[in-house]
């Protein structure tokens, strides 16, 4: 019998992500089957995502090609030449230069430079927006309790010590607003929990649904493209690799939007909690620390993209040896198609290695930064004569924490929107690869193209093979002879 799952929970059942709990239950008494798995909330389906991503995707293709249009119709009344194209060959430049920017005298042709930097983004990541844009910014809501929490939760924290500071033989603790102040406490670390999480499962639902969108209309596309238009190693990182940097850029997004905001409240709090200096000392270490994580971030790309492409080399050639079998024994090349592609395997596991290790420091200075930036706020309060109360330091401390937090985070948040933005290039590519000619009946029935010729004459493009096998002979053709 499948479960409800989260299509029939109740608001506080998807609050705590209770639902998961009869599932987990279930899987850890028997093997799960596919009938146990609860059903699909209707957003979730691949059919309706990738269908509302193919059109978005056309309609940013058609305003595409609509501009450009309007473009060429305005050079050609004798005004300035449109701006260029991404990719395209005129103007003279070195080739894959990038295009530069229009000319000021243009401005009144009918496209803007708003409309040339637009057309500058990746048609999928367009489409992205348009179909899940709207999904992600209610998504984002989640992140002001998160914030009012926070804050609520330090605020209690000082309270509390604060009362307990103050306490002594002949001053008894106020014990009501104790209470009243720990139910506060314990109510805004519900609410940071539950907000925290809410915020990461639904920016992931949603990167989720992304990748699902781009490899349905990746298949799709496959289905009608030419074979030699793309390459195998190409391919499988597209449909492996590069949709899934789409869904880490969707689940790390929001460390990168709500930065600014979190770490200039963070700091003003910590400032009235010490003071100027004190609070400007903790921020100038964390703004020190920033382009260290920037730098371990930019490293990891860098070696993941290295990685990328020795796997595209990897599977290039492995799908090469394996359609050419028997040329590559015939002309005896197994031995260097093997160095090819073990050459290639350990430079890309190299590469890997290189990235976890890269990870590994970036987590140690992660972990670390909290104590090195209490260390210069309570050092500079000190030095300027402060008094530094236990209540003080508790607050300032998880003050200092948020703050690294924040500040820490965001650099993963531009590496994994930097990596999506170079992997949708690739993803665009395999979207605009030509597309075969429709042969057969489906191009009797006005399926689309004239027929592929069958013959090596006619002027047409010469047929490749693309299959390799041994046809023995008959024996009616052994008698023949």
């Amino acid at each position: 019998t499948p479960l409800p799952g989260e299509g029939g929970a109740s608001l506080p059942s998807r609050l705590t992500f209770h639902w998961v709990t009869p599932l987990l239950t279930r899987g850890a008494s028997r093997p799960l089957q596919a009938a146990d798995l609860p059903p699909l909330l209707p957003g979730d389906a691949t059919a309706p995502l990738t269908a509302a991503f193919a059109t978005a995707h056309a309609a940013v293709l058609a305003e595409d090609a609509a501009a450009t249009a309007a473009e060429a119709g305005a050079g050609a009344d004798g005004g300035a030449p449109p701006p260029p194209t991404p990719g395209g060959g005129g103007g003279g430049g070195a080739k894959g230069a990038p295009p530069a920017p229009p000319p000021r005298r243009a401005l009144g042709l009918g496209w803007t430079p708003w409309t040339w930097r637009r057309r500058q983004v990746s048609p999928a990541l367009r489409a992205l927006v348009r179909v899940f844009g709207r999904d992600v910014a209610v998504a984002l809501l989640w992140k002001p309790p998160w914030l009012a929490a926070a804050v609520a939760q330090v605020f209690c924290l000082r309270y509390l010590v604060t009362a307990v500071q103050a306490a002594g033989p002949t001053t008894p603790v106020a014990v009501a607003p104790g209470v009243a102040v720990a139910a506060a406490m314990f109510t805004a670390t519900l609410l940071l929990s539950v907000t925290r999480h809410g915020l990461f499962g639904s920016m992931m639902r949603h990167g989720m649904r992304g990748r699902a969108a781009l490899s349905g209309a990746v298949f799709a596309k496959l289905l009608r493209a030419d074979v030699a238009a793309v390459s195998d190693g190409a391919l499988a990182n597209v449909l492996a690799t590069d949709v899934t940097r789409v869904q880490e850029a969707a689940a790390y997004l929001h460390f990168l939007v709500g930065a600014p905001v979190e770490l200039a409240t963070f700091t003003a709090l910590a400032a009235v909690d010490l003071d100027g200096p004190s609070a400007a000392a903790a921020l100038a270490v964390v703004v020190a620390l920033f382009p260290a994580q920037l730098a371990f971030s930019r490293a990891m790309h860098a070696a993941r993209r290295g990685a990328v492409g020795h796997a595209d080399v990897r599977l290039g050639a492995l799908a090469t040896l394996l359609r050419a079998a028997r040329a590559v024994k015939l002309a005896g090349a197994g031995g260097a198609f093997l160095d090819a592609i073990t050459g290639a395997r350990r430079r890309e596991v190299a590469a890997l290695r290189r990235a976890v290790t890269l990870r590994t420091a970036n987590a140690a200075l992660f972990f670390a930064a909290p104590l090195l930036i209490a260390a210069a706020g309570f050092g500079v309060f000190a030095a300027r004569g402060g008094v530094l109360t236990p209540a003080r330091a508790f607050s300032a401390m998880a003050l200092f924490n948020y703050a690294a937090r924040v500040l820490l985070m965001a650099p993963n948040g531009c590496a994994a929107v930097a990596e999506a933005l170079v992997a949708l290039p690739r993803v665009d590519a395999v979207l605009a690869a030509g597309e075969a000619p429709v042969v057969g009946r489906r191009a009797a029935a006005g399926g689309g193209g004239p027929p592929r010729p069958r013959g090596g004459g006619g002027g047409g493009s010469p047929q490749r093979k693309t299959r390799w096998g041994w046809v023995a002979p008959s024996p009616r053709r052994r008698r023949c002879r």
